[in-house]
Parts: C-alpha cells; structure tokens; sequence
C-alpha cells in the first residue's frame, strides 16, 4: 500500500516537474504572411463575394423547397463573418490582457 502511494507521489511530481518547463512563444514567422495576406484578400475580395452569394443562393433554394428560414439566417450570419474575417482574426490574436 505504502509503495503504491509513494509510486503515485512519484508519478505526479515527475508530471508536475515535465509541465513547469518555461513555455516560449517564437516572434518570427513571416514566411507564412504572403498565405495569409493571399487567404484575406480571397475572402475579403471577389471570391468571398461569390462563396456568399453561392451561400445565400443555396439556402435561399433549400428554404423554398422546406420552409425553414433558420439556414437563410446562418448564411447570412456566415457572409458577415466572411467579410469581416480578417479584422476578426487580427483582433482575435492581437488580443491583450
């Protein structure tokens, strides 16, 4: 009994000691800004123009076919976030306490 607990003490300090390593974040990255300047200007631009109104299209055609304007609503609420999805990424990471 007294060797289980003293495995268990062990154990947990052995987990404790592995998780109070000193967590550092990298501040470069700058070889993924051009995807990502690329991916913001698709979506803020023509293409997220075209996938909105393909959205809206779709379920415009679904809530005719089954009268239910639920889906319309989450298009719509998709086309907004599609639009507004680079100013809500760079607010979401620039994000301070």
């Amino acid at each position: 009994m007294i060797q289980k607990i003293s495995t268990n003490v062990l154990l947990a300090l052995a987990m404790a000691l592995g998780m109070a390593t000193v967590a550092m974040a990298g501040t470069g990255g700058t070889e993924f800004d051009p995807i990502y300047v690329s991916l913001g200007d698709w979506l803020s631009g023509t293409l997220g123009r075209i996938l909105a109104l393909g959205m809206l299209g779709v379920s415009a055609f679904l809530a005719f076919i089954k009268p239910n304007f639920i889906g319309a609503l989450a298009a719509l609420g998709l086309c907004l976030i599609l639009a507004n999805s680079v100013t809500i990424i760079d607010a979401l990471l620039a994000a301070t306490l």
